[in-house]
Order: structure tokens, then C-alpha cells, then sequence
């Protein structure tokens, strides 16, 4: 549906007819590493993986002290 775009009319500021054409959305999303944290990383390769802390690290040790 977005791809092909859709069927719409716009009227141009100082124009007295109706233009057809078609509104298409594009969205663009991307993700990197930064520099620093490449570095990190390739310096850290051989040292154990330390699983970052989560704010629900305490949710989760309560619900198995429960179990």
C-alpha cells in the first residue's frame, strides 16, 4: 500500500486546479557501533561475558525465591 503510494489531490497556494499525484511514506532506520564501543569490545574478547545489570534483575530473583 505504501510502496506504490496512494491516490491523492493537492492544490498548490496560488493555483486554481486540483493536481493528482500519489502520497508515499519512507521510513529509514538504521543502528551502529560507535568507534569506542568496537574498541571495547575487541579489547574484551577474550575476558569472560559479564551480562549487563537489568532493572528487573530484582523482579527475577524474587519471583524464584518464590519458586
Amino acid at each position: 500500500m505504501f510502496d506504490s503510494g496512494i491516490d491523492c489531490e493537492i492544490l498548490n497556494i496560488g493555483s486554481d486546479k486540483w493536481k493528482k499525484g500519489k502520497f508515499r511514506v519512507k521510513i529509514n532506520v538504521e543502528f551502529y557501533i560507535e568507534a569506542e564501543e568496537i574498541d571495547k569490545i575487541s579489547n574484551n574478547e577474550n575476558s569472560e561475558y559479564i551480562e549487563p545489570e537489568s532493572p528487573l534483575d530484582d523482579l527475577r530473583q524474587k519471583f524464584n525465591e518464590e519458586n
